[in-house]
């Protein structure tokens, strides 16, 4: 486990700005070769995990033990290639999902202010429909007073 870490590590020099990926991620493949795995605990999972990379990393490694270096060095190198393109498309799903996110959110903003627009314009015209049925209320009872008066 410690050999193949090392190599690796050596084999992890990414371009400045974009973000490496973690120990877990390097030895994701040899995981997968257990299978998924289902426990109760987040610690649980945490310990059977580290026991999962450490069988698998020996497991890879005996395989890997008769296979000439300079195929192993191949293997390693495209698996980390593999890694490294897979965590690029994965940041670059998650720029867009920020970028998304901010998207929908200033909508969200504009949105809500267009709806207390409409809801001022809405109170002020049911003010003003109110003060006009009030002037023709009393209009109304005045004519109706001047009516009664001429009979």
């Amino acid at each position: 486990l410690a050999q193949a870490l090392s190599i690796a590590r050596h084999f992890t020099s990414f371009p400045s700005g974009s973000m490496a990926p973690s120990r877990a991620s390097l030895l994701a493949p040899f995981v997968l070769l257990h299978g998924p795995m289902n426990f109760g605990s987040a610690a649980v999972i945490e310990r059977s995990m580290q026991h999962a990379v450490e069988d698998s990393a020996s497991t890879c490694l005996r395989r890997m033990s008769s296979v000439e270096r300079a195929e192993g060095y191949s293997t390693l190198c495209t698996s980390l290639a593999s890694l490294y393109q897979e965590h690029r498309g994965t940041e670059n799903a998650a720029a867009a999902l920020r970028a998304e996110n901010n998207r929908l959110q200033a909508e969200v903003r504009r949105l809500t202010l267009s709806n207390k627009e409409l809801s001022r314009q809405a109170s002020s015209q049911l003010a003003e429909r109110q003060t006009q049925e009030a002037a023709l209320a009393e209009a109304l009872d005045k004519a109706r007073a001047e009516m009664l008066r001429m009979q």
